[in-house]
């Protein structure tokens, strides 16, 4: 067809006399023909010039983005003398949280949808220019109360906080509903090394920035909620004193599935998840792991199965970064 037109083109160019209506009416056909073939090549979502659509099973989630983007714009143009609150982000922050909770390694996923509905670059966009947003907003009415370096990781707290809490009140609520807000924490333990958060400084040496104690309580309170969610599904199969290492176990193995997934693995990626995995160890005493009461609790296959999981992976995460 394009070569059709080329030929067309350059006829009337080299014998304009011979240029017609008819032969006008022909070119005109000839490109509505290959203007239509293009259309038909080329996905709904991409034709032209027009903005990016968005798949029908990610609509629910731009039409959230809408709503909190509209909403932190009111909020950054209201008038600098009036008394504004954290609490009157709310809404936009629990909004951000939820939407948070469905985007994981570079992709909106939603359940029950096979493969990467497209419209993903428009939501990956809104949803950085709502988390830009929502930064401002909260400087402007001081909620933050951690240095710079450490507020990425509030603002990633306190979305997953917020993410959970909408899910108190769901119906036969399942396990693998937490399932990517579990993804998120592990993402945030990977940054807690040795009692404390560490960042980057200036100059990329890592640095122990002020707000630890504010960062670990709401940590430990992202952790507790999510516990108490799990308790009302099927996911705990031991007993409640083994919880604690359940969950850390568990959390060690989803970061290295995470690392499993990524090119350039470094050491410093592994020292902190080896080093609370040889504190799991610890615990873990003649193949079980003992009260002080002298009591064997319930459940201790289950942690020795994810113990040995976990160490599989660890090694294989190792062998890959060497190999």
């Amino acid at each position: 067809m394009l070569s059709f037109v080329f030929l067309v083109l350059s006829t009337a160019y080299l014998h304009p006399s011979q240029t017609t209506m008819p032969f006008v009416d022909t070119l005109r056909h000839a490109l509505e023909q290959l203007r239509a073939k293009f259309k038909a090549d080329v996905p709904p979502h991409k034709v032209g010039d027009e903005e990016l659509t968005v798949d029908p099973a990610l609509q629910g989630v731009e039409k959230e983005l809408r709503i909190a983007l509209d909403e932190l714009k009111a909020f950054k143009n209201e008038d600098v003398n009036k008394s504004l609150h954290a609490k009157d982000l709310r809404e936009p922050r629990e909004i951000l949280g939820h939407v948070d909770s469905l985007y994981h390694e570079g992709k909106f996923c939603v359940e029950g949808v096979k493969g990467i509905p497209h419209g993903q670059a428009k939501l990956a966009d809104m949803l950085a220019e709502g988390h830009e947003l929502l930064h401002e907003c909260l400087e402007r009415v001081d909620f933050y109360t951690v240095s710079e370096p450490l507020r990425p990781l509030q603002n990633k707290l306190d979305n997953v906080q917020h993410a959970l809490e909408s899910l108190q009140d769901k119906e036969d609520l399942h396990p693998r509903d937490l399932l990517p807000l579990r993804r998120k924490l592990a993402e945030i333990d990977a940054h807690y090394h040795e009692g404390r958060f560490e960042s980057a400084g200036r100059e990329g040496e890592h640095v122990i920035a002020e707000g630890q104690a504010v960062l670990a309580a709401l940590l430990n309170k992202a952790h507790e909620t999510l516990r108490a969610l799990l308790l009302k599904t099927d996911y705990y199969k031991v007993d409640q004193e083994l919880f604690s290492i359940h969950d850390r176990l568990e959390s060690i193995k989803m970061r290295l599935e995470g690392l499993m997934r990524h090119e350039n693995v470094t050491e410093k990626d592994l020292s902190s998840l080896r080093e609370r995995l040889q504190h799991c160890d610890a615990e873990w005493k003649e193949g079980k792991i003992e009260l002080e009461s002298g009591d064997v609790p319930a459940g201790q296959a289950v942690v020795s199965r994810l113990l040995y999981e976990t160490h599989n992976l660890m090694a294989s995460v190792q062998n890959r970064m060497q190999g």
